[in-house]
């Protein structure tokens, strides 16, 4: 009878512990925490410092660390334009009219029946990623009065993120809100009121291209104002 003895040696090294401080330059660090959350690596955080402390197997310490520093980069600057834009079902003059907004005019004279489509005013803000911004404009005045009283917007971002590869990216607007007034004569005997308008919405806009928000509000003589929006990412 032949025995064979078989004995296997498992090398049973073990699991290396460390604890490791990741800095956190542009991410909240809470928000960062719940993305990153993991069941083996203990993960701290310092109110009044700008890292966080990772605890845990080696390996795996190592590799929430590498994720930690994939998310936490710096946010993108979006440069946004926009555009206020009125119609009209009266024939009329046009004068420096953009030529980006040809194909904007087009489609609003085809939806609505315009005859005449004139820009404005035409304001630019520029904002990070995730931040919260706001810019204002005045209205043009309704008539040559020079008493009459000025008119004016108001136009809110918040939450705005890019997404995609460079030169077509879909920017995402979590919250877009444009406030404003304009003044109107009630019978023609220079006593104004103003006349409120806005619109709050969500939108997506592609890098490079106008996108029509939607209707604002309307001037004394029942003329709709449009908002038209476009943007870019500056690097």
């Amino acid at each position: 009878m032949r025995f064979i003895l078989l004995v296997l040696f498992v090398g049973c090294a073990f699991a290396e512990e460390v604890t490791k401080v990741v800095d956190v330059h542009y991410s909240d660090r809470e928000r960062l925490v719940n993305l990153v959350q993991s069941r083996t690596v203990n993960i701290k955080i310092d109110p009044s410092a700008k890292f966080v402390v990772l605890q845990g197997q080696k390996v795996e310490v190592e590799g929430l660390e590498d994720l930690i520093k994939k998310i936490d980069v710096p946010p993108l600057n979006i440069e946004f334009t926009f555009e206020l834009v009125s119609g009209s079902k009266t024939a009329g003059k046009v004068s420096d009219f953009p030529a980006g907004l040809s194909g904007v005019a087009k489609e609003m004279k085809n939806l609505f029946g315009f005859q005449t489509v004139m820009l404005v005013d035409t304001v630019t803000m520029r904002t990070q990623e995730g931040k919260e911004t706001g810019v204002n404009g005045p209205f043009p005045s309704p008539t040559t009065d020079p008493t009459a009283p000025k008119g004016n917007y108001q136009i809110d971002i918040r939450q705005a993120v890019a997404n995609g590869i460079k030169g077509s990216r879909l920017v995402r607007i979590g919250l877009l809100r444009f406030n404003g007034k304009i003044a109107f004569s009630t019978a023609g005997n220079n006593q104004y009121q103003f006349s409120e308008m806005g619109i709050s919405t969500g939108l997506d806009v592609k890098e490079g291209q106008r996108v029509v928000v939607g209707k604002v509000g309307m001037d004394s003589s029942s003329n709709p104002f449009f908002l038209v929006v476009s943007c870019k990412v500056v690097e």
